[in-house]
């Protein structure tokens, strides 16, 4: 991963899909998800993160699924754009045929 916090959060109750951006060797990138459940300890009452889900969670956990998968699909299009547009030639488009 590029650092060493997800670039989203998406929630629903106690429910997360943390969206990360990773490199690869050769200069790409893509996005992964990872899915957990925040609890309480009951012994120290601290906060502690699970990747286990319940029958009744995994409606929910479904439905947050898709949004992180329309997320991802967004934040792609967007770097093609980014890429596009850097790619692109500044000043005066000589492409044009210009007929006298």
């Amino acid at each position: 991963m590029s650092n060493n916090r997800p670039v989203q959060t998406l929630r629903d109750g106690s429910l997360k899909a943390s969206i990360w951006l990773n490199e690869t060797r050769d200069g790409g990138s893509f996005y992964s998800t990872q899915f957990g459940k925040t609890y309480e300890d009951p012994k120290t009452g601290e906060l502690k993160d699970s990747n286990s889900f319940s029958g009744t969670d995994l409606l929910r956990l479904s439905e947050l699924a898709r949004k992180a998968y329309a997320f991802e699909g967004k934040l792609r299009v967007e770097g093609r754009q980014s890429s596009n547009e850097a790619e692109r030639p500044r000043g005066r488009s000589h492409s044009r045929n210009h007929e006298r």
